[in-house]
C-alpha cells in the first residue's frame, strides 16, 4: 500500500471491519445470560408475536419516512422474515 490519505484510510477501515466480524462471529458462542445470545434471537424469529411486532414496527418506521403507497408490503416484509 503507499503512503497517501487514501490507503491510510482503506486499511483504517479494513482493521475496523475485521474487528467487527470478529466481535460479531464470537456472539454466536457467547454463552452469558446478560448478553445478546444468537440462539434466543433465532428463537424468537420463530415466534409469530416476535413476528408481528417487528414487522409492525417496520411498517410504522416506513409509513413515517415515506408517502409512498406501502399496500401489500407489509405481507412481503413478513414472509421475507419467515423465509429467514
Amino acid at each position: 500500500m503507499g503512503a497517501s490519505y487514501a490507503s491510510h484510510a482503506f486499511l483504517a477501515i479494513r482493521t475496523a471491519l475485521r474487528r467487527k466480524v470478529l466481535l460479531a462471529l464470537m456472539r454466536v458462542w457467547d454463552g452469558q445470560k446478560d448478553s445478546v445470545r444468537l440462539k434466543l434471537v433465532i428463537a424468537a424469529i420463530g415466534d409469530n408475536e416476535f413476528i408481528d411486532a417487528l414487522v409492525a414496527d417496520r411498517m410504522g418506521t416506513l409509513r413515517q419516512q415515506s408517502n409512498m403507497t406501502l399496500t401489500g408490503f407489509e405481507d412481503q416484509v413478513r414472509a421475507t422474515i419467515q423465509r429467514g
